[in-house]
Parts: C-alpha cells; sequence; structure tokens
C-alpha cells in the first residue's frame, strides 16, 4: 500500500488495487493513529509505521476520589465539611449559598438531618448564619464589637468577617440600611445612661449595696471607648492603628475598693497594660 497526495486529495493505491480516495481530514486521523517505528541497524530502509498502542502519550491526572451516590453519609462527616468550608472562606459561619458550590455534600442532606441549617452550624459550632427575631441589644452588641476591634465605625462587608457573630439580613430586616442601623445604635449609645438600657435596672436590682453594677452596659462601653478614641491611654495602641490590639475598660479606681461603674471612673487599656505588662509591644 502507498499513498500519493494529488491537491487536496490523497489516493491509497493498495498493490493490485484501483486507487480509494480520503479527504484530507480522513488522512490525518489515519496517520495520527501511526507512529514510526524504530529503523533497523544501518538505517537502510525508512521507518515503517505501527499502530499506536492505547493511551501512549496521554497527559496524566492524579487520582481523584468520588464518593459514590447512595453512600451513607455520618454527622461528623457533614459537620467537618461545614467547618472546612467555613475556614476557606475565612468566616465564622457559612450560608447555603455560600456552602453550595464549595461543599462535598448536598446542602438540603445537612438541612434534613440537623433539622434546619442554623442547628448544623451549631452543632458544629460556627455562629448562626441568618438568625431571626434578633433583639436591638444583641444587634448593637455585634456593633460595638466591631467598632472596638477596628478602632473605628465598622463597615458592612466587615460583618461577615470575625469578630461579627450576626450577618447583614438581620440589621436589613431590622432597619432597613447598615447606616440606618448605624446611626440608630449611635443614638442609643450616646443617650443617657439608664435611659431603656436592657438588663440595666435588674444589674442594679441584683446588687442593692452598690449604686453600679461592676460590668458596664453597652451604652456605657461605647461613650467610654469614643471618648478615649479607641486607644489605649497608657500607651495609645489602637486596632485603628495596628491590627490585633485588644481593648479593655479598667476602672481607675477599683470596684472592689468602693468604685463605681461610671464614666468618669472608666478608662481604656490595651490588654498588656490593662494586664500590668507595661507598653504595649
Amino acid at each position: 500500500m502507498f499513498l500519493a497526495f494529488a491537491g487536496e486529495r490523497a489516493l491509497v493505491r493498495p498493490t493490485g488495487a484501483k486507487a480509494c480516495e480520503f479527504r484530507p481530514v480522513a488522512v490525518a486521523a489515519m496517520l495520527g493513529s501511526l507512529v514510526p517505528s524504530p529503523a533497523p541497524s544501518g538505517g537502510a530502509r525508512p521507518p515503517a509505521w505501527t499502530e499506536r498502542a492505547p493511551g501512549q502519550n496521554m497527559e496524566k491526572k492524579p487520582f481523584e476520589l468520588s464518593r459514590v451516590s447512595g453512600q451513607q453519609v455520618s454527622n461528623a462527616d457533614l459537620l467537618d465539611d461545614l467547618r472546612r468550608v467555613a475556614a476557606s472562606l475565612g468566616k465564622t459561619t457559612v450560608g447555603q449559598k455560600e456552602y453550595r458550590p464549595l461543599g462535598r455534600f448536598d446542602d438540603s442532606t445537612t438541612t434534613r438531618r440537623f433539622g434546619s441549617w442554623n442547628r448544623a452550624l451549631k452543632a458544629a459550632g460556627l455562629t448562626i448564619s441568618n438568625e431571626v427575631d434578633l433583639s436591638d441589644e444583641q444587634l448593637f452588641e455585634n456593633i460595638l464589637a466591631l467598632w472596638q476591634h477596628y478602632g473605628r465605625q465598622p463597615r458592612r462587608r466587615e460583618l461577615a468577617l470575625p469578630p461579627s457573630r450576626i450577618s447583614q439580613s438581620p440589621y436589613k430586616r431590622r432597619f432597613r440600611s447598615w447606616t440606618i442601623a448605624l446611626e440608630t445604635f449611635v443614638a442609643y449609645a450616646n443617650a443617657a445612661e439608664g435611659a431603656g438600657a436592657p438588663g440595666d435596672v435588674a444589674r442594679a436590682e441584683s446588687e442593692p449595696a452598690r449604686r453600679t453594677s461592676r460590668d458596664p452596659s453597652l451604652r456605657l462601653r461605647f461613650q467610654v471607648l469614643q471618648r478615649d478614641r479607641f486607644a489605649c491611654r497608657s500607651c495609645g495602641a489602637s486596632p485603628a492603628i495596628q491590627a490585633g490590639v485588644e481593648l479593655h475598660l479598667d476602672h481607675v479606681k477599683p470596684w472592689s475598693k468602693g468604685g463605681e461603674t461610671v464614666l468618669e471612673n472608666l478608662q481604656t487599656f490595651c490588654r498588656p497594660c490593662n494586664l500590668g505588662k507595661g507598653a504595649h509591644g
């Protein structure tokens, strides 16, 4: 058999037979399946063509383990995967929409197994992604935690990052926007102490011998931090300047020695200064 090319067509003429006509694509496909055989010693004749071995010169791919459909999945597997996805996102929670493209299991399996998505998050030790019926106090506590963490007014996108424990949705449902939520929080926090702060009266009644409780309320904490510009009064460290600075409130006159929990008797310290380890390093 030999090949003869004429223009765009190829003629294949077996010995003693008429020429057969093939399109170039067919010829290319046929030639692509052949590889030259090693030439004999001396190189007297051109190399013969032999058929390519199956799989020869094919790209090697790593082995991957795929879960067989219908295989039983344990609760531990589901919870471990929730933690894995949350960690990959750098968050303390994960929503169902976020989980679907990254998770190894169907989110409906997790919801069905634990009764709800939030119950699964709790079982995994994660924060609830979209809890309903949160009180204003809970929403404000989260805002203050972020304000104290960053040393400045928190941004909406930071609700999805630690140390936030509440996502954007509850704020949008309650206040219609993040801006209104911040305005409402500031108005509440700057109001006179005792003007409707949840829990303040109960704490005062439980400690009749003292005029104030030991722990400052949310409102008082914000007022102290705001007065001290969210910076340590001893060394000046602030999370707004240096990430990771942790701010504490401390009594000027110790509460154990009769000091009251009032604005004038509270000050802001960074963690090392409050623990007596000297200036922040």
